[in-house]
């Protein structure tokens, strides 16, 4: 009976920076990016090597401007040339960063491919990182909530907490609007606790569920209808099921 979510959405679902490497590096991400669009599956190695490129280009820039700024401070002189330097590579960074988020949403959504921004002094251990996640979600910071927990999951795919850190994951695919996204991540986090006695079942799981039912509801209202109802057969002492009832209530589906 608890498969029946998967049921319900199986069918959607450096110190020395040239700017010639970063227009190279530019160039092969805007390529993946006309392949997304028009939808080419011989391209999928593009989008397969997209988080590399970036995070390559992200490296070199961190690499830079440490460097740079190391000179700079022991110095103590404000050097136009290695200030102009810096300047230059955090711009082309920059743009690198545009593009990748322009196609983050689609390789996501076509092939489940978790891309996160690149953020400095994360934590190392799995529950830094998970503190972490919750404490920019709790600020509505997507984009570094997603950071930390798609670090968590790279990092600690056994652990017994990834569950949450899914359900974190899918939180900021909600917050940013990312609907199709955020109702697979929900499903990842339920599936851990779906054969769970409602009784002993983290709150989460009914929380999966009815963030779940809401992202359905934005593109699919008869499926965000059968996931609210589910929630409610589910889990009918949690406090998200009267929630669900008046939801319910006012839903009124084509």
């Amino acid at each position: 009976m608890r498969n029946f979510f998967w049921l319900l959405i199986s069918t959607q679902v450096a110190s020395c920076v040239t700017l010639g490497r970063f227009e190279e590096l530019e160039g092969r991400v805007l390529a993946a990016e006309r392949a997304a669009e028009a939808g080419d599956e011989r391209d999928n190695k593009r989008f397969d090597n997209l988080a590399r490129l970036i995070k390559e280009a992200s490296d070199k820039v961190d690499k830079a401007s440490a460097s740079l700024n190391a000179e700079l401070d022991a110095s103590g002189d404000a050097d136009r040339k290695l200030r102009g330097q810096l300047e230059e590579a955090q711009f082309q960074l920059a743009k690198l960063q545009r593009d990748f988020d322009v196609v983050r949403g689609a390789a996501q959504t076509r092939w489940g491919l978790d891309f996160a921004p690149q953020v400095q002094n994360l934590p190392e251990d799995a529950e830094g990182l998970l503190a972490y996640g919750n404490k920019q979600i709790e600020s509505s910071q997507w984009a570094t909530a997603q950071a930390g927990f798609v670090r968590f999951l790279e990092r600690y795919p056994t652990d017994e907490r990834a569950p949450f850190a899914n359900y974190g994951l899918a939180r900021a695919y909600f917050g940013e609007k990312q609907m199709k996204t955020a109702v697979k991540k929900f499903g990842e986090a339920y599936g851990a606790w779906q054969n769970v006695p409602a009784s002993k079942a983290p709150p989460e799981a009914a929380e999966s569920l009815w963030y779940a039912g809401l992202a359905l509801e934005t593109f699919d209202c008869k499926k965000g209808r059968d996931m609210l109802k589910f929630l409610r057969q589910t889990y009918p002492k949690s406090p998200r099921a009267a929630e669900a009832k008046t939801k319910l209530d006012g839903l009124k589906c084509k």
